[in-house]
């Protein structure tokens, strides 16, 4: 059984909810993503990823060093500024580093 939505894909995305920031720890860059998601049954609509980043801010791949995921608008915000403030320590390990 699959899951159908009545909206406009490209509406979404052009009015969607998105934060982004660059930020160094430990001397590497990494990029802070907070986004609202596409309306789904399942899970929280908003999510807070954290990637390695180039020096242009651009994520160097899509394995997540951090990710959480919020219920509303103010609680990705604030998840977003707390990320901000993370050490290495928060960071899941890159697995494609050896």
């Amino acid at each position: 059984m699959g899951f159908a939505v009545d909206y406009d894909i490209e509406k979404f995305y052009a009015n969607r909810f998105a934060l982004r920031d660059v930020v160094k720890i430990g001397g590497k860059s990494y990029l802070v993503s907070t986004v609202e998601l596409p309306p789904s049954p399942y899970g929280a609509p908003y999510e807070t990823m954290i990637f390695d980043a180039n020096e242009d801010g651009q994520a160097e791949n899509y394995i997540e060093r951090y990710c959480d995921r919020y219920d509303t608008q103010e609680e990705a915000r604030q998840g977003h500024a707390h990320a901000l403030k993370f050490s290495e320590d928060d960071l899941h390990p890159n697995y494609g580093e050896e």
